[in-house]
Formats: C-alpha cells, structure tokens, sequence
C-alpha cells in the first residue's frame, strides 16, 4: 500500500506541474504529454502478452468495483481493453505532435480520456483528471502548430483572436 501511495503522490505532482505547464510553457506540456501517451502505448502494448502486468492495475485501485472487475468476469478480455486503450494512446501522442485541428481535436480526446482513466480510481486519481484540466486549458488558450514550431507559443493567443475576432 505504500507503494501506491508514493505513486499517487508522484503522479499528482508531474500532473499538477503540468498544468502550470499549460499556462505558463504549453510547448513543453504539449511535448511532455506526447512522450507519455506514445510511452504509454508502447508498454502497453509490449506487455499485451502478459495478463499479470496488465491486470496489475487491479492492486492499484481504490475502488473494489473495478478489482472485483479486473479480476471476475471481464478478466479475459483485458488483453482487448489494452489493445484499444494503446491505439487510442498513440493516436492521441502522435496528434499532439500534429498541427492546428489535429493537436486540438487530440487535446480534446485526452481530456475525455483523462476523466475515463479517473473513473478506474486508482493511483492515478486525481492526476488523470488534473491532466484533463491541463488539456482543456491547452486547447482552448492557444493556436497549434506542429511541435517542431518551438517558438509558436511565444505569444499567448486567445480562442477568439485565433478565430479572427478580435475584442
């Protein structure tokens, strides 16, 4: 149980600065966020084969509904969940990389996962909803370029003066 609770205190911190991130470095957050889910759906998607890292996540949880879940009868169907959470994941880290609607339409999708990941209640509660708070701010605060523009943020841009209104 420790264990957990020293990873729910990591998680909460990297996430929390990532919302500073955000506001105040959003190529860097954007960056940081693309490293995770293209992370993420790599180990994911390595450890397909192996049931025990997958349902791993069932030690983590707070909520008995999801170990009961984990563990009873959708237990054979893990593999699936990974593989679909996995491409969703890489979608997602290689979409923030992507310019204009690809990044926002990714940032969007993230912040939709996020509160799905919340749900599970695991260690990854809060941090999986403060990193939608992060996405929601990133989406709606700036114009996106692709990543490889690092000085495209030097100056904030509201989301109406992006869409040419001005005021």
């Amino acid at each position: 149980m420790e264990n957990n609770v020293e990873l729910a205190l990591l998680a909460n911190t990297i996430f929390a600065f990532a919302v500073i991130g955000a506001v105040t470095r959003p190529h860097l957050a954007r960056s940081f966020f693309s490293l995770i889910f293209l992370g993420s759906a790599v180990f994911n998607l390595h450890n397909l084969s192996d049931l025990a890292t997958l349902s791993s996540t069932q030690e983590m949880s707070v909520l008995p509904l999801f170990k009961n879940h984990v563990i009873g009868f959708s237990q054979h169907l893990i593999a699936s969940v990974v593989r679909s959470l996995a491409a969703l994941q890489l979608l997602i880290g290689i979409g923030l990389i992507l310019p204009r609607r690809w990044a926002t339409a990714a940032m969007i999708l993230a912040a939709a996962y996020g509160i799905f990941i919340t749900t599970l209640g695991g260690y990854e509660f809060p941090a999986a909803l403060v990193m939608s708070i992060a996405f929601l701010i990133l989406a709606g605060n700036y114009k996106h370029e692709g990543l490889w523009r690092p000085n495209q943020y030097s100056e904030k841009l509201s989301y109406h003066s992006h869409q040419g209104i001005t005021g």
